[in-house]
């Protein structure tokens, strides 16, 4: 199994990321699988990061996985 890593990073506002401020927070998160040739490897990420858990007892065990299950992505 390929297995891509993404770091996720929070920030106490848009305001202080856009001026560069340091992240409250970051972490990193397994997911399954890479981007085929020619997918952006953000969209690739953004998209896995916002599925949902499997129903069938597969997936990763990391309760953190599937933290942002069902999340809207906005630019």
């Amino acid at each position: 199994m390929k297995i891509a890593t993404a770091t996720v990073s929070s920030y106490l506002s848009k305001d202080a990321k856009d001026a560069g401020k340091f992240a409250m927070y970051a972490q990193q998160i397994q997911i399954s699988g890479l981007p085929d040739k020619g997918v952006d490897a953000r969209d690739f990420a953004e998209s896995s990061l916002a599925s949902a858990a499997p129903t069938d007892g597969g997936g990763f065990a990391s309760a953190s996985r599937y933290a942002f299950a069902g999340a809207e992505i906005i630019e």
